[in-house]
């Protein structure tokens, strides 16, 4: 697995975040989701979000709208990230 082997190489938090959106892009979702429920040891708060949206955003293009929203609550606890996921939240609500 191409995608494990690149953070085995730079086992960072940036990393992960930048390896998980490319499973995003290239429509790995399952992958993605799998690869976003551990966290890099260096992970801050912002980034843990970051890569609860990330998940998200797979369960949500994987038809799982109950964990996409899990996934979208745990994001807001960035403040950073509120105003993006806010609207997934109030969508995946209805």
């Amino acid at each position: 697995m191409a995608y494990q082997q690149a953070y085995e190489m730079d086992p960072t938090a940036t990393s992960q975040i930048r390896i998980a959106r490319l499973m995003l892009q290239d429509k790995q979702y399952k992958v993605a989701s799998e690869y976003t429920k551990t966290y890099a040891p260096n992970a801050t708060k912002d980034q843990v979000a970051e890569l609860q949206y990330i998940k998200g955003m797979a369960h949500f293009e994987m038809k799982q709208p109950k964990l996409a929203l899990n996934s979208m609550k745990k994001a807001a606890s960035s403040q950073q990230l509120r105003p993006t996921v806010s609207p997934w939240i109030s969508f995946l609500e209805q």
